[in-house]
């Protein structure tokens, strides 16, 4: 299944599950399926609807091989091939815009990035939903929130205050109900010990890696 959380997503919580997750920078995915981002956003969509009957070979495939290692082959030579038959090059110039919005949303200027693009706002903000399925200030914030979110879990942080200023906050208040509007919890009740344990960021990861995607085992 892939999971593309754009507002919020609940999960139903069990001990007895294990997965193998592929984790793709924001707005990568694109490259690797005809699917928009305005279908996938917020939606759990299985591999067999998203890729046909080639999905359904390789969850098939997987389930007779044993080892993690062997997976993780597999998996990667399926992306590499979706990601040869689904790649726009046309697509490539919004790359580093997304990227610049992920990594320094704290101080960039939309309207630098549209006239970068020889674009006027409207059409900027247009192109960029229908590659995102998302408006850039919308996930300026969203990315805002990730780093927040990403600081307090690899530092094992309960004290997210000097976070939120750093970030760009400059209201407590507004902080909270914004987190309790994307994570539907309040942030001393996200920021424990069970999710300082259980979470997909590891300090490992070089956030500037040009990777296309990273594999994940829990």
């Amino acid at each position: 299944h892939t999971i593309c959380p754009r507002k919020s997503i609940s999960f139903d919580k069990t001990d007895k599950a294990s997965f193998l997750s592929v984790r793709f920078k924001s707005g990568r995915f694109r490259h690797f399926t005809k699917w928009s981002f305005l279908d996938l956003n917020d939606q759990f969509i299985s591999v067999d609807k998203l890729w046909g009957n080639v999905g359904s070979n390789l969850v098939a495939e997987l389930k007779n091989i044993k080892s993690i290692e062997a997976k993780i082959r597999c998996i990667d030579t399926f992306l590499l091939k979706m990601f040869d038959e689904n790649y726009n090059p046309d697509d490539e110039k919004w790359n580093p815009i997304i990227d610049e919005l992920y990594y320094q949303f704290k101080d960039i200027n939309l309207a630098n990035l549209s006239s970068r693009l020889q674009l006027s706002m409207r059409q900027f903000q247009r192109n960029f939903k229908s590659q995102f399925g998302i408006t850039p200030k919308r996930f300026q914030q969203l990315a805002r929130m990730q780093n927040i979110v990403r600081k307090g879990l690899l530092n094992n942080d309960k004290n997210y205050l000097n976070m939120i200023y750093d970030s760009g906050y400059f209201d407590q208040s507004h902080f909270i109900k914004e987190f309790k509007a994307m994570v539907k919890r309040k942030p001393l009740e996200y920021f424990n010990e069970q999710n300082f344990t259980t979470n997909f960021y590891h300090k490992s990861v070089n956030a500037n890696s040009n990777t296309k995607s990273k594999q994940h085992q829990s």
